[in-house]
């Protein structure tokens, strides 16, 4: 069978979004299936795009980059040519089915290919923000969802959401849950400005640098943290270092030679930040998943999260991790402080977190997805 991966942007290796999406690939190829990725990127509209060029990006069998405009006057020239790429490479490459994951920017282009291609499809939801959402966008999403085969959620919170939203869809809706174990990547990693003293004990955080992921607060929470005790202690920050407010705010604290900023991209690299911290934070505000909480847990570490979203549905209080307030910044503070005055406490959840992660599969995520295309009554090529 051959796959076709329709997602909204793929590279970051820090990104949940891109775990899933390589994870599956990963999956469906080991189980004999073909898989194609094309992925689009938001440029300007001198920037020459690059679908239709094929790139070595295992462990994808092919892969095109679609680079969608931005607004302006030859937007809607540039988008029909987006349109006519698009199904091109559908054509040329005889798909049997789509996958289309939704991380919330492009929706009008899938929306409008639709129109155009009509291959099987079910659509994989990432994330969702109802607020955001005007009247016009959920009728057209709501037309995708109307066409789509399945619908598939990475975690109950998400599910109830996209139900809320477009309850039709709740018929044909499943929860799959991601899978705990690092998927693999060769893309080129950016070294740090400074090194990093990892023979001093470190928390790690993982993920953009925003407001919504909770990073003022983090900050906050570590500087009272520091002030308030003597630890001899770091944070690393690991993840897009395109926010120079957060440098800033990050020398008006004083945490020059405290907090680390890491732009890492490659797996393994993550995967060896995870082993060594003694506990990652994710003080998210909103969070549909937390994939680098369940990821950190599978490393044997205790993870201090949000009660929000889907993190809820793998991270118990007390069991495997602490759970705070979301914008709490007394609360994340105090959480830290435990972790680091009580280690026997930590290295317990960190057992216990581990054995809970373990139950998350990436084999079973994507034999769930083979069985909802299978089951779906199509043919297909062998």
């Amino acid at each position: 069978m051959r796959i076709l991966l329709l997602a909204e942007d793929v590279g970051a290796a820090y990104s949940g979004y891109t775990v899933v999406s390589r994870a599956l690939a990963v999956g469906m190829k080991e189980a004999g299936h073909e898989v194609i990725l094309v992925h689009t990127r938001r440029v300007r509209l001198h920037v020459k795009r690059g679908a239709g060029r094929v790139a070595d990006a295992p462990p994808y069998h092919r892969s095109y980059e679609i680079g969608l405009p931005r607004v302006g006057l030859l937007y809607p020239l540039h988008f029909l040519l987006c349109l006519a790429e698009l199904t091109w490479i559908v054509r040329k490459n005889k798909v049997d089915w789509i996958h289309l994951h939704f991380h919330g920017r492009d929706r009008w282009f899938w929306g409008v290919a639709r129109l155009w291609i009509r291959q099987p499809y079910g659509i994989v939801w990432h994330s969702l923000h109802p607020p955001s959402l005007g009247r016009l966008r959920r009728w057209y999403i709501g037309g995708l969802l109307k066409g789509s085969s399945w619908v598939a959620s990475l975690s109950r919170h998400l599910a109830d959401e996209v139900r809320d939203l477009w309850p039709f869809a709740g018929a044909k809706s499943r929860v799959v849950y991601p899978g705990a174990e690092h998927s693999l990547s060769s893309v080129s990693v950016k070294r740090p400005d400074r090194p990093i003293p990892l023979d001093r004990p470190f928390i790690l955080y993982v993920g953009r640098l925003t407001h919504e992921k909770g990073t003022p607060h983090l900050l906050l929470a570590f500087y009272d943290l520091l002030r308030a005790n003597e630890i001899d202690i770091n944070l690393v920050l690991c993840g897009p270092l395109n926010r120079p407010e957060y440098a800033n705010f990050i020398r008006h604290l004083g945490l020059e030679n405290r907090v680390f900023c890491l732009e890492a991209r490659q797996r393994p690299e993550i995967s060896e930040l995870m082993s060594r911290c003694i506990f990652l934070v994710l003080p998210s505000r909103r969070e549909s998943f937390g994939l680098a909480a369940l990821e950190a847990m599978f490393h044997g570490k205790p993870v201090v999260a949000s009660r929000v979203g889907g993190i809820t549905e793998y991270l118990d209080h007390e069991q495997t991790g602490l759970l705070v307030s979301p914008g709490s910044i007394a609360e994340l503070c105090s959480a830290m402080r435990r972790l680091i005055d009580e280690p026997t406490f930590r290295e317990a959840l960190g057992r216990r977190a581990r054995r809970k992660a373990l139950r998350f599969s990436w084999s079973e995520a994507v034999a769930v997805y083979l069985s909802l295309c299978m089951n779906s009554g199509l043919e297909f090529r062998t």
